[in-house]
């Protein structure tokens, strides 16, 4: 197959345009791998803390409805996370702690509201009364702070408890 020089020329320009792409794409395949293996890395560093930290890490929607729950819930009160994962938090707790969760939650933010700071970080404790697996009541302490979206709208909670 013979071709005339300008055939010859294109024919190079798109091979070079060709090998620079494929170089583009390498370089980014590398910066993906490396973000991933990152992702994967600081994956493994939660669940390191997480599984094996004896306070109970938990998040709980506007419903209060747990979103999460860390393992370490199995030590304290007997149940897997999923068996409190999407329960309800007056599933959770006998009533008279329930009242004192809402009226916590309700007061706190109230304060939230009326601070001059907005600090993002506000927290609050409560002791409070757990049911166990299988029966009885663990009186426990729970560190709760707010969860904010990027219009700094309360979306939920995040808490500790431990007993």
């Amino acid at each position: 197959m013979n071709l005339d020089p300008e055939s010859m020329g294109k024919l190079y320009a798109e091979t070079d345009a060709l090998r620079a792409r494929v170089a583009q794409l390498e370089k980014t395949l590398e910066e993906t791998q490396a973000h991933e293996r990152a992702l994967l890395e600081d994956q493994a560093r939660w669940h390191l803390f997480a599984d094996n930290v004896r306070d109970v890490i938990w998040t709980m929607d506007l419903d209060a409805k747990f979103t999460y729950v860390s393992p370490s819930v199995k030590k304290l009160r007997g149940f897997e996370p999923d068996e409190i994962i999407s329960s309800n938090m007056a599933d959770t707790m006998p009533p008279r702690s329930v009242e004192l969760v809402k009226n916590s939650i309700y007061t706190e933010f109230q304060r939230y509201k009326e601070s001059a700071t907005k600090d993002p970080n506000h927290s609050f404790t409560i002791e409070l009364e757990l049911y166990r697996k299988g029966g009885g009541i663990l009186w426990a302490e729970a560190n709760v702070s707010f969860l904010f979206d990027a219009d700094n709208r309360v979306t939920g909670f995040m808490g500790v408890t431990r007993d």
